[in-house]
């Protein structure tokens, strides 16, 4: 994360994400990408679907309680934290 970036709540269905907009745009829609800070990946929250993704490691708790489309995490957001333990 660049150092003047600070997360930010953001709505993603009917709840919000941590996260802060991303420097690339959506391949499907053109719109600009956000960064889920829970699931350390980049989505696109108005198509749904995940563009990238920062963890090296697949196993991690983050990467493998991952749901299939972003905003169907917005909502399991807080619980997934206590149970990883954040990621930072």
């Amino acid at each position: 994360m660049p150092a003047t970036d600070q997360p930010q709540l953001l709505p993603a269905g009917i709840g919000v994400i941590e996260g802060w907009p991303a420097d690339v745009l959506c391949p499907g829609c053109g719109r600009e990408a956000v960064y889920y800070l829970d699931y350390d990946a980049t989505c696109c929250l108005a198509c749904n679907r995940w563009i990238a993704f920062h963890c090296p490691d697949p196993g991690c708790d983050h990467c493998r309680l991952r749901p299939p489309r972003p905003v169907a995490g917005s909502g399991q957001q807080h619980e997934h934290r206590r149970r990883a333990g954040g990621h930072r």
